[in-house]
């Protein structure tokens, strides 16, 4: 009887809870994109402690998409906007909920640490990436999409190290998969993959010596899985007849904001470094001592 109680009561809680968010969620999503359509569903099962949660969102001039399908700057904004639902309207609410992902991210700093040297190595990884993410330099205290890159990249390469490890091929697809929705959030992401690929491929053929077809056919699985998130935004937005505008906004207006000729990055670089390097300066000394 008693665990028949707690159990009602934990579903009562949970609908009301699950209620209350959709209500707040749906109503900042049409803040934050001036209009469209979005909801928080609750997938079908006898049990809904057991059941699973989908987010669908339906910017302005689309179809409605699941939260997988939508472009990198939707994402970001619908993220903020489900952190507001859960924790408020206020300035405090998305540090909160900022403070969770940022939390997770050093989290995961320390686990890579940890699983590349050992647990100490990984604790200063995690506490210097801590202090590193609160510097108003790198936008650590604004809510900026960078930080849904981070918390994906990061998860995306521990996966892939245990892929390697046991070189199973559910864990390399779910590494990939992850580090292609660090690159959907924000386009530097592409360099994660990269990076990716290419610690596949030397500890395929020179650590573990797998024949090269095998190599191959691992690497094709990676760099699908790493594409696929990509691949369903574009085929879905390309169905609702927006592609030309996403694509202007996130690849042509993006080369033209990120290229730079020789001369103006030597001219930018003396300016913007140093607020970012001199106030930390003493966990580069750091790292650079533990280098030697």
């Amino acid at each position: 009887k008693i665990t028949a109680k707690i159990n009602q009561d934990s579903r009562r809680l949970f609908l009301e809870t699950l209620d209350a968010i959709r209500t707040n969620f749906q109503l900042l999503y049409r803040k934050s994109f001036g209009g469209g359509h979005a909801d928080i569903i609750l997938e079908e099962g006898e049990d809904v402690l057991e059941c699973g949660v989908e987010i669908v969102a339906t910017p302005p001039g689309k179809t409605s998409l699941s939260n997988s399908l939508l472009s990198g700057g939707e994402k970001a904004l619908t993220a903020v906007a489900l952190i507001m639902a859960i924790f408020g309207q206020t300035i405090g609410g998305i540090h909160t909920g900022l403070l969770i992902v940022n939390a997770a991210s050093i989290v995961m700093v320390y686990l890579l640490g940890r699983r590349l040297f050992d647990q100490y190595a990984g604790a200063v990884a995690g506490v210097a990436y801590a202090i590193v993410t609160i510097h108003p330099f790198v936008l650590g205290t604004s809510a900026h999409a960078t930080h849904f890159v981070v918390v994906f990249a990061l998860a995306g390469i521990i996966v892939m190290l245990k892929a390697l490890d046991s070189r199973r091929m559910p864990p390399l697809a779910a590494g990939g998969l992850l580090l292609g929705i660090a690159f959907l959030m924000k386009q530097p992401g592409l360099a994660l993959i990269l990076f990716g690929a290419s610690l596949l491929a030397w500890t395929d053929l020179r650590l573990n010596r797998i024949p090269v077809t095998s190599a191959l056919g691992r690497l094709g699985v990676f760099v699908l899985s790493a594409a696929l998130p990509l691949a369903l935004t574009c085929l879905a937005l390309w169905r609702a007849g927006v592609f030309p505008r996403f694509w202007a906004w996130t690849y042509d207006y993006a080369r033209s904001y990120g290229l730079a000729s020789f001369e103006e990055v030597q001219k930018i670089l003396p300016i913007q470094m140093p607020p970012i390097l001199v106030p930390v300066a003493l966990l580069w000394i750091l790292a650079l001592a533990g280098l030697t």
